[in-house]
């Protein structure tokens, strides 16, 4: 854990974070600036800057989360889809040096037409509100 890392402080409960999955090397948590309601973050906890830097097992444990998450997401929760997103260093517009995968939810409905629209604009969602929902249990 880094002392100036925003994410390691949310990995090892240093800062609050609505948690909707968590194991021995994972954790999963809505995003405050959500695209979609539910957007999620994955992150590792151990802290490594993004895809490229990561150890194989290290990615290996963030993309099995995302699986189980985005999985959640579709059978559970009613979504229909999902997009998922990581960018990797500054130029491609990384804004936290932690690796860090997107989950944003879909429905066939909603107002997002492509993966442009999804990051070219956040939407406000009152996140107190039925985040109980997108939680899973173990």
């Amino acid at each position: 854990m880094t002392n100036t890392c925003m994410f390691c402080t949310i990995a090892h409960h240093k800062m609050p974070a609505h948690i909707i999955y968590e194991d021995s090397s994972t954790i999963a948590f809505l995003d405050i600036n959500p695209y979609s309601y539910g957007h999620t973050l994955v992150i590792p906890k151990i802290h490594t800057l993004n895809i490229l830097t990561a150890t194989d097992e290290t990615l290996g444990h963030v993309m099995h989360t995302v699986k189980l998450v985005s999985n959640h997401y579709i059978n559970d929760c009613g979504y229909d889809g999902i997009t998922v997103l990581s960018a990797c260093n500054e130029v491609a517009n990384q804004s936290i040096p932690h690796l860090h995968i997107h989950i944003v939810p879909r429905k066939n409905d909603d107002s997002l037409s492509a993966l442009s629209d999804v990051f070219s604009q956040t939407h406000s969602y009152d996140l107190n509100e039925g985040e109980q929902i997108l939680t899973m249990r173990p």
